[in-house]
């Protein structure tokens, strides 16, 4: 990261993901002009992109290999297996991120504290209520064989002038439910991103509000 070389420049387009040094893919949506969304795809590391264009605003993406990835959307969970090209839904609507460990285990979160968790690649999902339906998951990542992370935040009508906010780290547990965690009471920035590398070892990120 000390120094950076320009490659491209996208418009409207959300932050990329790459399997490899030749292999990302930018995605976006078009909503209004009917909650449609695309997919950009480089295969020389950025220097050219080719798009397509998927029928629903998309959220997040994520790849497992320069072929096999998913998306969310507006209606659940898309799955290519060529690169983006194509997408097939799967279900789990309302989810909004994603990730996977490998072609068939992975989990998507969203509004209302639930978490999906997958270990047919997505053909079928089951739903977890992590917290409870005022609360949001934001960001989740699975860093070993075992262990997955997510943050969010719980929100709390307090009276008709102001919602209390407690954000909220949550831990996978060995019988397949989840630990919750809570940080400091009151009204409070929300959770909106981690990454760790390992399992003992990482950082969150907190938002301005």
């Amino acid at each position: 990261g000390l120094t950076w070389t320009f490659v491209s420049s996208l418009q409207d387009a959300a932050q990329p993901f790459f399997v490899d040094a030749l292999n990302g893919w930018y995605w976006g949506g078009y909503s209004y002009i009917g909650m449609f969304g695309y997919v950009l795809r480089t295969t020389d590391g950025g220097k050219t992109w080719n798009g397509s264009i998927v029928p629903a605003n998309l959220e997040d993406l994520y790849f497992i290999t320069p072929l096999v990835g998913w998306a969310t959307s507006d209606g659940g969970v898309l799955k290519t297996i060529d690169g983006g090209i194509t997408w097939t839904g799967q279900g789990a609507a309302g989810a909004s991120r994603i990730e996977f460990r490998n072609e068939k285990e992975g989990w998507a979160v969203g509004d209302g504290g639930v978490i999906w968790s997958t270990i047919d690649g997505g053909a079928t999902w089951q739903g977890y209520d992590s917290v409870t339906a005022a609360s949001s998951v934001e960001a989740l990542q699975a860093v070993d064989g075992s262990t997955v992370y997510a943050v969010g935040v719980n929100s709390v009508r307090a009276d008709y002038r102001m919602t209390r906010q407690d954000s909220f780290f949550m831990r996978s547990t060995a019988s397949g439910g989840w630990q919750s965690f809570g940080f400091s009471s009151g009204y409070q920035p929300a959770l909106r991103g981690l990454d760790f590398i390992g399992a003992q070892r990482g950082w969150i990120e907190r938002g301005a509000y």
